[in-house]
Order: C-alpha cells, then structure tokens, then sequence
C-alpha cells in the first residue's frame, strides 16, 4: 500500500505488468507493462526528496512513480532463478 494503491505485480511472464489499484474502489488506477513480473514485492523508498517504487522485473530493477506509474529509471538486472523460496 502506497499513496491510496495496492501495487502489486500481476500476470505471467508474457502479459504481466506492475499494477496500481485504487485501495478505495480497486479499480486500476495505472499499469506499467514493459516487462513481466518478477517474484519480488516492490518497495517505497525516497531518492533525493522524490518517493519512488522500486520494483524487479524479469529483466530490470526499475524506480517509478507511486501515483501516476512514470518510469524514472531502469537498469538491466536479469534473475537467475524464476521461483519463490518460502
């Protein structure tokens, strides 16, 4: 839960994405669909005065907007493994 979303990711490899629900209504209030989800919940963290959401990917470890879903900035982190661990 961040700024009144549920952000989680949902889907498969091929048609997942990182999603925003509105916590009131659960409607989707933004998606980010570049790549598919990883096995890692994103966190809130603040980088020089701005919040982000900090996510992996399949392919990337990604900071974005918690509100409106704009990509700030991505970097190449591919996993190894493509299970959970309990």
């Amino acid at each position: 839960m961040e700024s009144g979303y549920c952000i989680v990711h949902v889907g498969d490899p091929k048609n997942g994405a990182l999603t925003a629900f509105d916590a009131r209504t659960g409607e989707v209030a933004w998606q980010w669909t570049e790549d598919g989800p990883s096995y890692a919940s994103p966190i809130c963290v603040e980088f020089e005065g701005i919040k982000q959401l900090v996510a992996l990917t399949r392919k990337y470890c990604i900071g974005i907007s918690p509100t409106t879903g704009k990509l700030y900035w991505k970097t190449p982190f591919e996993q190894v493994w493509d299970e959970t661990v309990p």
